[in-house]
């Protein structure tokens, strides 16, 4: 008998583990967005408070680099994790670290987990192998709405990139990756190569097209960041509209995924 009953509740624990294992992948990179900002003190302002709010607390606190714990409140995950001699629970450890660019900052989050915390003998492992795809977009929107809140990039417009979420923070494999066919651009904003064949010319661009916008909103001729941002949104099977102009007259086309 008891055997049997050993056997069902090793069963019923394995069916409840299925799908936090179900979105295992590759070795991970740490989630990871780039604030249109060098502004530190907002960014961490930001990371502060949405993290307290979420009933986290500091665990370490520096320049470039802050972690936050919280305790776990998942009874099937703590049979596997907790201390059985002192019932200390396993805690969520989430390391933001602040990397400032000549322009920008790169912002990365990496989720542990840690036993025995605070002990001195902590055993601390990357979170990534339990994760599952809601896991997954519950951190890329948290580091949206930081991106947001500092540089005023609307929410809504990089939430659209959690349609086609991969499990992890890994970037598109390039060897696979869609492009719009869009090389360069002048100071200006007319195009001065376009592949032929490519989405953007079969949209209808050509070379000496100037462009106006992307997705309605006005481009920075100074800036090319644009143009990756058009292939990140076709790799996530998002449509583009490009406003230009072209001999004085204005027009539009939309650039979609290949199906």
């Amino acid at each position: 008998m008891k055997k049997i009953v050993f056997s069902i509740v090793t069963i019923v624990i394995v069916f409840l583990l299925l799908p936090a294992f179900a979105y295992s992948a590759v070795p991970p990179k740490p989630f990871r967005v780039e604030i249109n900002s060098i502004d530190r003190k907002a960014i961490r302002d930001q990371i502060v408070g949405i993290m307290i709010e979420k009933g986290c607390r500091i665990s370490k606190d520096s320049e470039y680099q802050l972690s936050f714990d919280k305790e776990s409140d998942n009874p099937v995950f703590d049979i596997f994790y907790t201390n059985f001699y002192t019932l200390q629970k396993p805690v969520f450890r989430f390391e933001f670290h602040v990397a400032p660019m000549s322009d920008k900052t790169l912002l990365t989050l990496t989720p542990f987990i840690v036993r025995h915390s605070f002990t001195g003998q902590e055993i601390i492992e990357t979170a990534f192998g339990i994760m599952n795809k809601k896991d997954v977009i519950t951190f890329k929107k948290l580091l949206f709405k930081i991106k947001s809140a500092v540089d005023g990039t609307p929410y809504e417009e990089l939430a659209e990139e959690l349609e086609d979420t991969p499990v992890t923070g890994n970037p598109v494999d390039e060897r696979k990756a869609i492009k719009s066919g869009i090389v360069s651009v002048d100071k200006n904003g007319s195009i001065t190569k376009i592949e032929s064949e490519s989405i953007a010319a079969t949209a209808g661009l050509q070379e000496g097209d100037v462009i106006l916008e992307v997705n309605l909103k006005p481009i920075d001729p100074n800036k090319t960041d644009w143009l990756s941002e058009i292939d990140k949104k076709l790799n996530s099977g998002i449509s583009v509209s490009i406003t230009f102009k072209r001999e004085g007259e204005k027009d539009v086309v939309i650039l979609k995924k290949p199906k």
